[in-house]
């Protein structure tokens, strides 16, 4: 009798089909590893090759290490430095500072550029630095109308208001020169609303000049025009819209300028700049400053321009500026001192 053994075939296709699978997506695991590379190294070297650069807007910016919970201050900036981008990640920027102020303090400026992390809100792009850079340039001219302090923390805009673009920032106690005065309004808000106030509300601006010729506008309330203390005490309920030193008297061994400035009332959003001028001169004999001339009821306008002039009396200081008569026409009225008393030459439609 013959058996016969019946085998179950064999399964050779069984066992290429698990493996296939397998070998697949290991193979396209590693090409899309390699294609992440390749691209992650085009884009760095896109944004090294494209330098981008930007400038510090706030006036103490942060430089971090890295970024997350454990990220430490390394450096200060100051506003109105170049940076280069590194790279991105969300909001945040690694930079390169070209100079910063070190937490062990003072300035840095020997030091290699250090790199770390800032946040996109610290800093502008390119073209706002040249915006401001144009109104830089643009203001070089203008005629100096005083100097001031900065009382708190205050944004630097291009044009006057509050929703105009801000670049540099002026930190409290800094000090800036004051050029020209303009009004711009804003939109009430909720608390100016439920006091019944529902229209656009005027502001003072004062485009100032800090130092590194950083140029800007700044909300007057922030400003405060500070001549010496001595005479300041004169200038009563009113806000000094510009000030100057027009004559330095020696007495002895001492030195003892006279000052000119022009004065507003607390009101805001006056068209013209100034509603009043005074002059304080030295008194020898009583040793205090005293008011050589004071004149009221100006509808004046900045700038104001100083100078010393040869009269047949001698060198004399003068000052000039353009005031809105009664008729509403812009003349100019020029003054001059003969000793201690100011003269008023004439008024004319002729500018300064």
């Amino acid at each position: 009798m013959t058996l016969h053994f019946m085998l179950p075939p064999p399964h050779r296709c069984s066992i290429a089909a698990d493996i296939r699978p397998v070998r697949l997506r290991v193979i396209a695991r590693l090409v899309l590893a390699s294609l992440f590379i390749v691209l992650q190294s085009c884009q760095s070297d896109l944004m090294l090759q494209s330098q981008e650069v930007a400038y510090t807007s706030e006036a103490q910016g942060e430089l971090l290490d890295q970024l997350g919970p454990e990220s430490k201050v390394i450096a200060k900036t100051r506003s109105g430095q170049r940076v280069e981008i590194l790279e991105r990640i969300n909001r945040w920027n690694r930079v390169r500072v070209m100079t910063a102020d070190t937490n062990e303090g003072g300035a840095n400026n020997a030091a290699p550029p250090l790199e770390g992390w800032m946040h996109q809100r610290q800093m502008v792009s390119a073209a706002v630095f040249e915006q401001f850079q144009k109104l830089a340039a643009d203001s070089r001219e203008l005629p100096l109308q005083g100097k001031a302090l900065v009382r708190r923390l205050a944004n630097m805009r291009f044009r006057p208001g509050r929703t105009t673009q801000v670049f540099y920032q002026l930190a409290a106690d800094e000090k800036v020169e004051a050029l020209r005065h303009d009004v711009a309004t804003r939109e009430p808000t909720a608390d100016d609303i439920r006091r019944g106030v529902s229209n656009p509300i005027p502001e003072d601006w004062l485009l100032v000049r800090a130092s590194e010729n950083r140029t800007g506008w700044v909300l007057e309330t922030f400003i405060e025009l500070v001549p010496p203390m001595e005479v300041a005490r004169y200038r009563e309920s009113q806000r000094i819209r510009a000030w100057f030193e027009i004559y330095k008297e020696h007495v002895g061994d001492q030195i003892h300028p006279w000052y000119l400035w022009a004065t507003v009332p607390k009101s805001v959003g006056l068209v013209h700049d100034f509603e009043e001028i005074r002059v304080l001169v030295w008194n020898p004999a009583a040793s205090r400053y005293e008011t050589s001339y004071r004149e009221r009821n100006l509808k004046g306008f900045m700038p104001i321009h100083v100078s010393m002039e040869t009269r047949p009396e001698g060198v004399s200081p003068s000052f000039n500026f353009e005031h809105e008569n009664s008729q509403g026409q812009r003349v100019a009225r020029r003054y001059y001192m003969i000793g201690r008393q100011v003269r008023l030459e004439r008024a004319t439609t002729d500018r300064p």
